[in-house]
């Protein structure tokens, strides 16, 4: 499923490098503010908490693994460390 129109496909780099992997995404940037209704700032909450209350933007709300689903969360759960860096544009 594609949620952006405008978006085709996302290149996606993965690099192993003495057991350190490096995802990278050309995508659209995730903002960096508190996010209103969960306090926290938004990329902790997309990478960090699990059963998101909504799916950012539908109408109907439901709990879901959010926009970015349980393999970034479920990484970041068992990784000794899990950096993101982003784009806020």
């Amino acid at each position: 499923m594609i949620r952006f129109e405008t978006l085709q496909w996302i290149p996606l780099k993965l690099t192993l490098i003495k057991k350190k992997g490096f995802i990278i995404i050309n995508g659209k940037g995730i903002p960096i503010e508190i996010h209103k209704e969960g306090n926290v700032w938004i990329p902790e909450l997309i990478f960090g908490h699990l059963l998101v209350p909504s799916n950012y933007g539908d109408s109907e709300k439901k709990v879901t693994g959010g926009r970015n689903g349980y393999g970034a969360k479920l990484t970041n759960i068992y990784s000794t460390e899990f950096i993101v860096e982003t784009a806020d544009l």
